[in-house]
């Protein structure tokens, strides 16, 4: 089998910011990691914006390096960043941007637009594939109770826990199984009833 090539330049603290920056330019070039990108894709760049008080995080210069290489594939870069499960201001989106701001990730520093998706839980996520399903009128891109199961099942033994307990159980924020089942059930019935009234009201 052939080797993997590795590609690595040494940094060390004698280092300015702009000359890290240009080394790791190089190295993107050199690398070609970046070469599969091509005009017009959204590429996501997945950070870690920093927490409030520290400087665990990798510097704005050298995020926007990456950006701009996106950019000159004519590519459109975003930054992106979920928010957290535990007490911060990274809890919610809109103090987890300021945060970011703060870090100096904005839209003109970096040049690409700073993306932390709105605090939903997978029971948004459910309501909102509901109201797609009754729109398109296809219920059928809903899932269902078999499907919610497997799910709830195949997480909990490869070990994703519950969101609310911290427990590798086949359950949602805290609701039984069972319930959430249910509450799946019941969703994609409620679309499917609506669905029949409007044919009756269209006779």
């Amino acid at each position: 089998m052939e080797k993997s090539k590795v590609y690595f330049t040494p940094v060390s603290e004698a280092d300015t910011t702009a000359a890290v920056a240009g080394k790791l330019k190089k190295l993107i070039a050199e690398s070609r990691i970046l070469d599969f990108l091509s005009a017009d894709m959204k590429v996501a760049v997945k950070m870690h914006f920093g927490e409030e008080g520290n400087t665990g995080f990798v510097r704005p210069d050298y995020v926007k390096v990456v950006c701009d290489t996106v950019s000159q594939k004519r590519a459109n870069p975003l930054l992106s960043e979920t928010n957290t499960l535990y007490k911060g201001r990274r809890t919610n989106s809109k103090d987890h941007l300021a945060l970011a701001a703060e870090h100096g990730f904005t839209k003109k520093a970096i040049g690409a637009e700073i993306v932390i998706p709105a605090n939903s839980s997978n029971w948004a996520c459910y309501g909102i594939e509901a109201c797609l399903a009754k729109l398109l009128d296809k219920p059928e891109v809903m899932h269902d109770e078999s499907v919610e199961n497997r799910i709830l099942i195949n997480c909990a033994n490869v070990g994703i826990p519950d969101g609310a307990t911290a427990m590798c159980t086949p359950t949602i924020d805290g609701a039984s199984h069972e319930a959430c089942i249910y509450a799946v059930g019941q969703l994609k019935q409620t679309v499917l009833m609506s669905r029949v009234e409007l044919i009756r009201e269209s006779r």
